[in-house]
C-alpha cells in the first residue's frame, strides 16, 4: 500500500505543473470594437473591417482601437458596440481595470461617459474566448447599456480610446503623440508666454500590491487625461517676448 501511494504521489506531482496557469501568458492580447454597424459584424479581432486599428495589449498603458466602416453606407442607429478585450478576465487578473475615456465619431469627439454597468471584467459566450467587456451600445445582450444613444449615426469610423491597469506589468500604447500649443497672457503689461507641449502616450506602472502602489495608481490613471484624453506626459517649452 505504502509503494502504490508513493506512486500516486509522484504520479501527481508530475500532472499538477500541466493545470497551473499563469496569467501573464495571456498577453500580449489584442483589443478591438466588436459589434454590428450597418451591414457589417465584427467579432473577432482578425475580422475587422479594413483600415481599422487593432492594439496590442501588453500592460498597463492607454490604447485607442477603431472600426472604418466598409463600403457599406454605414449606420444610422446603433445595434451593438463594445470594447472587447480577449483573454484579460478578472479571474486571472484581480485587479484588471478598464476605463474608457473617449469616443470619437467620424473623427469627431462626442459627448460620452462611461457608466459603472458598461464593463463586465468577466464575460464568457460559447465558442468565444473569455473577456473583458465595455459596452457602448447593447441592443443583443440585455445590458441595456446606452451611453452612445442608439441613433448615433457612422458614416466613416467609430474609434475608442481607453485606460487599462492592474495586469502587473508595463504597457505600450499605440497612441501616436500629439502637439498642443497654447498661448495665455501672464499679466496686464505687454508680456506674452507661448507654450508648445509636446505630448505623448506613456506607459502606466501596475498597481496590484499595497496601499503605496494604490497611490501611486491614482496619480498613474489622473495622469492619463489631457484634453480629449489622447496625451499623457507633457514636455514644456516656454518663450517670452
Amino acid at each position: 500500500m505504502k509503494k502504490i501511494i508513493t506512486v500516486l504521489s509522484a504520479c501527481t506531482a508530475l500532472l499538477l505543473p500541466s493545470f497551473t496557469v499563469n496569467a501573464a501568458d495571456a498577453l500580449p492580447t489584442k483589443a478591438y470594437i466588436c459589434g454590428e454597424i450597418g451591414s457589417s459584424a465584427v467579432w473577432d479581432a482578425d475580422n475587422t473591417t479594413i483600415g481599422s486599428t487593432v492594439a496590442e495589449i501588453n500592460g498597463d498603458a492607454q490604447y485607442e482601437v477603431e472600426w472604418k466602416v466598409a463600403g457599406d453606407g454605414g449606420a444610422t442607429e446603433l445595434t451593438f458596440l463594445a470594447l472587447s478585450i480577449p483573454n484579460i478576465t478578472a479571474d486571472s487578473y484581480p485587479d484588471i481595470s478598464v476605463n474608457v475615456t473617449s469616443v470619437y465619431v467620424d473623427g469627431v469627439s462626442v459627448n460620452y461617459q462611461m457608466s459603472p454597468n458598461a464593463i463586465n471584467t468577466a464575460y464568457y459566450e460559447a465558442g468565444r474566448d473569455p473577456e473583458t467587456r465595455v459596452y457602448l451600445y447593447d441592443g443583443l445582450k440585455g445590458t441595456n447599456v446606452a451611453d452612445l444613444p442608439k441613433n448615433t449615426q457612422i458614416k466613416d469610423s467609430v474609434k475608442v480610446i481607453f485606460t487599462v491597469t492592474g495586469t502587473g506589468q508595463y504597457g505600450t500604447s499605440n497612441i501616436e503623440e500629439n502637439i498642443i500649443e497654447t498661448t495665455a497672457a501672464t499679466d496686464t503689461s505687454e508680456s506674452t508666454e507661448v507654450t508648445e507641449a509636446t505630448t505623448a502616450a506613456a506607459e502606466v506602472e501596475s498597481t496590484t500590491t499595497g496601499a503605496g502602489d494604490s497611490a501611486v495608481a491614482v496619480a498613474a490613471a489622473a495622469g492619463l487625461v489631457l484634453t480629449a484624453g489622447t496625451a499623457v506626459l507633457s514636455k514644456v517649452k516656454i518663450k517670452k517676448k
